[in-house]
């Protein structure tokens, strides 16, 4: 299967908003641009979402006792946001992570999204 080209226009802007981490994405690029998320845990640690491929991310804690790399899948993503599904931790059941081209990002754990904090996301390119 062919995949897209991407307007020159909108590929640029994707590749000056990666040079410039504190600009927002206008949009959740598609999955052949790779992205990187970042931002503070809930333990107070730093952690990262490294995409891998078109369908699965690696989730990095930098500290702390849920410290360690944890992988994730990505199950939708669409010009406004993505959803990843996986753990932070072996003794919790997967759960949602989404997040919002602006670096708005909630948790869905049982049901219903809470909020989840800001995080940064940068383009890392195809």
């Amino acid at each position: 299967m062919r995949s897209k080209p991407l307007p020159v226009a909108i590929l640029a802007s994707l590749i000056l908003a990666g040079m410039n981490e504190a600009r927002e994405l206008d949009i959740i690029p598609p999955n052949e641009i790779r992205l990187l998320i970042e931002g503070p845990h809930v333990s107070g640690f730093p952690f990262s979402f490294r995409q891998i491929n078109a369908t699965t991310w690696d989730m990095t804690i930098d500290g702390g006792p849920r410290a360690g790399v944890y992988r994730w899948e990505q199950v939708e993503r669409r010009p406004g946001f993505l959803v990843l599904r996986g753990t932070d931790s072996p003794t919790l059941a997967p759960f949602l992570y989404r997040v919002f081209a602006d670096g708005r990002a909630e948790v869905n754990m049982n049901g219903s999204w809470v909020p989840n904090g800001v995080v940064r996301l940068t383009v890392l390119g195809p």
